[in-house]
């Protein structure tokens, strides 16, 4: 679906290419530039979210997720943040299908930016990735789909993506543009 996007939000998306970036360098992000309109890019695209503050663990994770989108014919861009800060200055609600965060990062922890990502976009899918299972009840406090413990095996990571991308409605492609100018 195409959506124009208000000035507040296309300040947001501005802001969030600064902080995240994308994989495939044909494709500068889900917002475009039509008659001086800003408008999102079809659903047909999966948007995903790595909150991560080890850079290793951003790039093992991106490396299972395109595997995976290799193997099922998925399409997908990966955005990737180093703290939950980041992840909560660049958020445009309804702009992701899902969220792969981390628990312990340094600053604000991965179950406060769900909370506060929780306020307004209810939809995301959560995936909490961590090395302690002592935060679950936490984690599913905030609606989180999954929690992941690491090491990260590519055959759950694969189960996981499957569950998820089940629930991820795909509906045909339209324009819809709106303006005050008339």
């Amino acid at each position: 679906d195409l959506h124009v996007r208000s000035r507040r939000q296309r300040q947001m998306c501005i802001r969030d290419r600064s902080f995240c970036y994308y994989t495939n360098p044909s494709i500068p992000g889900r917002n475009i530039e039509i008659a001086g309109m800003y408008v999102t890019r079809s659903s047909a695209t999966n948007m995903i979210v790595i909150v991560d503050d080890i850079p290793a663990m951003q790039q093992e994770l991106k490396e299972i997720i395109y595997d995976y989108c290799r193997s099922t014919d998925t399409i997908a861009d990966i955005c990737c943040f180093d703290s939950g800060e980041a992840f909560i200055a660049a958020f445009v609600p309804y702009s992701y299908d899902i969220v792969f965060m981390d628990i312990y990062m340094s600053g604000m922890n991965g179950t406060d930016t769900a909370s506060l990502m929780r306020r307004s976009d209810n939809r995301v899918i959560l995936i909490f990735l961590t090395s302690s299972p002592d935060h679950m009840k936490d984690a599913f406090n905030v609606h989180a789909f999954h929690y992941i413990e690491k090491p990260i095996s590519r055959e759950r990571m694969y189960c996981c993506l499957d569950d998820a991308f089940r629930l991820i409605p795909h509906n045909e492609a339209y324009i819809n543009f709106t303006s005050d100018k008339y």
